[in-house]
């Protein structure tokens, strides 16, 4: 048995009960798609946070993130922790200002996980077709959003230069993205498939917004960061 409270405004309790999880997902999919609106939803203990996680982001995969509870423990250099880059995709997708749900377990909203002022310190990366602009400058802001240079890019997270081609993997994309240049023009933008290499889709624009967090010290609840998200 599933149930939504509203906390966030006020109004009466509203719920869903008596439901399988197919058909809690399917309610949660129509809420985004009636109300438009960011959600925060909180699951008791109990509940399988992640397997229901798993069951929505298969019935709409860019409508639902997870956020998990921090790993213990420090991170090794280079390496970020599967539990980080869920916080970090949830995270860039509260930045995005799309309609998504969040789900997560009881308490992990109550964390100080996420950057107090993440909404003045994110950058935006847009890229335009026939835009001028130059690797060089790409590259240094990549740099200080601590992407990773590699040959190849296959994780998210990581970025490579080969010549004129520019590589790149936001951390919130199901697949990378590939920008050709023409000396300082952008001549092509696609996505493209990591395992294979290969562009499967050609795109006029590109824009994303991401963040560092290497150096952070003063954090806040997500709750609270993103507070015109309605709390579930």
């Amino acid at each position: 048995r599933l149930f939504i409270k509203n906390k966030s405004y006020q109004a009466e309790p509203f719920g869903a009960s008596g439901l399988t999880k197919d058909a809690f997902v399917l309610f949660l999919n129509e809420l985004l798609i009636t109300t438009k609106k960011q959600f925060i939803l909180e699951l008791e203990e109990g509940i399988g946070v992640f397997d229901l996680y798993a069951r929505c982001f298969e019935n709409a995969s860019d409508s639902f993130v997870y956020y998990p509870t921090t790993p213990e423990g420090g991170e090794v250099p280079g390496f970020l922790p599967e539990e980080k880059r869920y916080q970090k995709e949830a995270t860039l997708s509260f930045l995005s200002k799309k309609p998504i749900v969040c789900l997560g377990a009881k308490g992990v909203f109550d964390l100080k996980t996420v950057q107090r002022d993440i909404k003045k310190e994110s950058l935006s990366i847009d890229f335009k077709l026939n835009e001028k602009t130059t690797r060089e400058k790409v590259v240094s802001l990549l740099n200080r959003l601590d992407y990773k240079k590699k040959d190849i890019v296959k994780e998210a997270g990581c970025f490579s230069v080969r010549g004129d081609v520019l590589d790149i993997y936001p951390y919130h994309f199901k697949n990378p993205a590939r920008i050709s240049f023409n000396y300082e023009e952008i001549e092509k933008i696609s996505l493209f498939d990591p395992i294979s290499q290969l562009n499967i889709q050609s795109l006029n624009r590109l824009f994303f917004k991401d963040y560092s967090d290497s150096q952070v010290t003063d954090k806040a609840t997500l709750r609270s960061v993103f507070s015109d998200a309605v709390f579930l």
